[in-house]
């Protein structure tokens, strides 16, 4: 098959597994949307993936010395982007 032929794809998805430092998926639909993106590189398909780069991820839900709940954000470094 000549690749150079193939259609650009845009594949969007609300979150990507993509490395497992840089959290911005929940699960099932993230790691799915990750090994599309990796399977296309793979294969040498034009793929691009889009999607919402949120400024601190995921929380860390935790619980204080007085029983209190609260959120503990990271601070992702997005230079390998």
């Amino acid at each position: 098959m000549d690749k150079k032929n193939l259609p650009k794809v845009a594949y969007f998805c609300m979150e990507y597994a993509l490395e497992s430092s840089f959290k911005q998926y929940a699960g099932g639909l993230g790691i799915l949307a990750g090994d599309y993106l990796k399977g296309a590189k793979d294969y040498g398909y034009p793929i691009i993936g889009i999607g919402i780069k949120w400024k601190q991820g995921y929380f860390d839900q935790m619980i204080d010395e007085n029983g209190n709940p609260f959120d503990a954000y990271h601070n992702y470094v997005y230079d390998f982007l």
